[in-house]
């Protein structure tokens, strides 16, 4: 059975790989998974001074 640790590692992998760096940390803010977030690359934006705003379009 992995760690904690490397699951965490395991969790960065997939979502920069699903979404993109950007969108990756973002996600990993908005759940507050810190721990993930760490094990991402340095030096990826930090969306916490910004939060993000969704348009929801009403065809």
């Amino acid at each position: 059975m992995e760690n904690a640790t490397e699951y965490q590692r395991q969790i960065a992998i997939s979502l920069i790989r699903s979404l993109g760096i950007d969108e990756a940390a973002y996600f990993a803010l908005q759940n507050h998974w810190e721990d993930v977030l760490a094990h991402m690359p340095k030096g990826v934006p930090s969306r916490r001074a910004a939060p993000r705003v969704v348009h929801v379009r009403a065809d």
